[in-house]
């Protein structure tokens, strides 16, 4: 199964491919988008819920390209990622970053052996860094080279570093760094190394974290059409029938994240994912999934059979170009991470006199924090007050409201330790 997902995508699967694509949309801060659209040229859309995570089903193809688009005041902010589809399979963790069109920037390039040879779907991975050139969890994204071993990245954000990866199967990758100001484009060329083989560590710090998140994609509040308009594009009767077994009883996503600590080898290729029901141990746990993606720190699992109150554990591995073929090619397991689910959070009535938030118990959650927005929460928009309680109701303490404004709210339910959160449904309520 790993050499065959290590070298999908090279054709022969044409439009009878079809499968499952999961992921979230995000902003350049790594801040969740809600109501983006996202599809595929001519396939499926959907919208991105108040988690900023989403789900494509019945996409076709052996490769396409996941675009997200998002109007906020009035500004349009854009993203894409490429994805390899597998036949009845869901491929995840495809996020994509949204910026402002006119702030984005386009790397192209070429990809050849140390021969001077051009090489065919390679992969080229490009991530955002920091000043200190640590890779970050927002924008990254990759692409397949064509037979002519070239590429094009045009959703890059201008003036930001990136750390670009070219690899290959059977080759130790090229890095490289590029800044690109806005609107403009750059061209780099990425030359592939011999194989070595290397027994690579294990990943370090991995932190897992379980999401229960409403499965509509923003609001239920009244008047606003574009809102309302989001949620009828999400009420399909195919994607209906593909999420039941996903959903809570309730109807609300369960996902489960999982974050490590950089990687930096050119001998690495990827990570294997395991997982197991239950609190035990990793030799009890079994890989689902191969990500390949060296400059990965982020990981969105979000399998069919996810409920609420279920605890799951896991732990990941290293591989290196030689994957599967070699002893050394696999290395021992990070460490394991234990993550429970939670229940569904529901909201109750505003009061006034004082202004009072009040919701109902979420089964699992141990604290919860209110966030309050004078506008719908969405790209570029934070709340403007928030505050913890480990009641069930919290009174507004934040910055004088005005009278007759409609503002909006969600509750964050979570465990001590941060390992397990709940979001509620985006409300809103008119200041007395």
């Amino acid at each position: 199964m790993l050499i065959g997902l290590l070298i999908a995508g090279c054709g022969g699967g044409g439009s009878s491919t079809v499968g499952t694509i999961t992921g979230f949309i995000e902003d350049v801060n790594g801040n969740p988008v809600r109501n983006a659209r996202v599809y595929v040229d001519g396939g499926p859309q959907t919208y991105s819920n108040s988690a900023g995570s989403y789900r494509l089903v019945d996409a076709s193809g052996d490769v396409r390209i996941i675009k997200a688009s998002v109007n906020q005041d009035g500004v349009n902010y854009f993203g894409e990622n490429t994805v390899q589809i597998f036949n009845g399979e869901t491929s995840k963790s495809v996020n994509v970053t949204v910026a402002p069109s006119n702030q984005l920037a386009t790397l192209t390039g070429t990809v050849t052996d140390r021969n001077g040879d051009l090489v065919q779907n390679a992969h080229v991975f490009a991530a955002a860094t920091n000043g200190g050139g640590t890779v970050t969890v927002f924008s990254s994204s990759y692409v397949l080279t064509d037979s002519s071993g070239n590429f094009s990245m045009p959703t890059l954000l201008g003036g930001q570093s990136y750390t670009v990866v070219a690899s290959a199967v059977g080759y130790d990758s090229d890095p490289d760094t590029v800044t690109i100001p806005a609107g403009q484009t750059q061209n780099l060329l990425f030359t592939l190394k011999n194989a070595t083989d290397p027994l690579l560590p294990a990943p370090t710090n991995l932190f897992g974290q379980s999401w229960t998140t409403p499965h509509v994609s923003t609001t239920r509040v009244q008047g606003q059409q574009a809102a309302l308009e989001a949620v009828k594009n999400m009420i399909d009767p195919r994607r209906s029938s593909h999420r039941q077994t996903r959903d809570t009883s309730n109807g609300n996503f369960v996902e489960i994240d999982l974050e490590w600590d950089a990687m930096s080898d050119p001998s690495l290729i990827g990570f294997e994912i395991y997982r197991a029901p239950g609190n035990v141990g990793v030799n009890s746990l079994q890989g689902i999934d191969f990500y390949r993606d060296p400059l990965a720190t982020l990981y969105e699992d979000m399998d069919a059979s996810f409920q609420e109150n279920q605890t799951y554990s896991y732990a990941i591995t290293a591989f290196n170009t030689n994957a599967g073929d070699t002893n050394n090619s696999e290395s021992g397991f990070s460490n394991e991470v234990v993550v429970t689910t939670l229940g569904d959070l529901f909201l109750d009535s505003v009061t006034t006199g004082p202004l009072t938030f009040h919701w109902e118990a979420a089964s699992g959650a141990q604290n919860y924090q209110v966030y309050v927005f004078d506008r719908i929460p969405s790209v570029g928009i934070t709340s403007i007050w928030n505050a913890n309680t480990t009641s069930t109701q919290l009174a507004y303490g934040g910055p004088a409201l005005t009278s007759g404004h409609t503002y909006y709210y969600v509750v964050l339910g979570q465990t001590n330790d941060n390992t397990g959160k709940t979001l509620s449904l985006i409300d809103s309520f008119v200041a007395p």
